[in-house]
């Protein structure tokens, strides 16, 4: 049986073997920055589109709202049903 001083000294040196070691510690520095990486490149991508929804809608709204006013519409006979498609 191995007395308690040796088991102490070895544990020692594996301690400090292992904080000597740099293997791996660049998987462990990406394992702690990826998730937030990842959730700032899909919280960018998800307000682009917001973005370029709300472009669009408003695109459309003003030109439906400029055919309507210039009388385009009514000169060429849309009803409300026409109009939505």
């Amino acid at each position: 049986m191995p007395s308690p001083a040796a088991s102490s000294a070895s544990a020692r040196k594996v301690l400090r073997r292992f904080r000597r070691s740099r293997r791996g510690s660049v998987a462990v520095e990406f394992a702690l920055v990826a998730p937030v990486f990842f959730a700032l490149l899909f919280a960018i991508i998800e307000i682009a589109i917001v973005f370029f929804a709300d472009q669009t809608l408003e695109t459309v709204t003003q030109g439906s709202a400029r055919y309507v006013m210039t009388g385009q519409a009514q000169n060429n006979g849309f009803d409300q049903t026409a109009f939505k498609t």
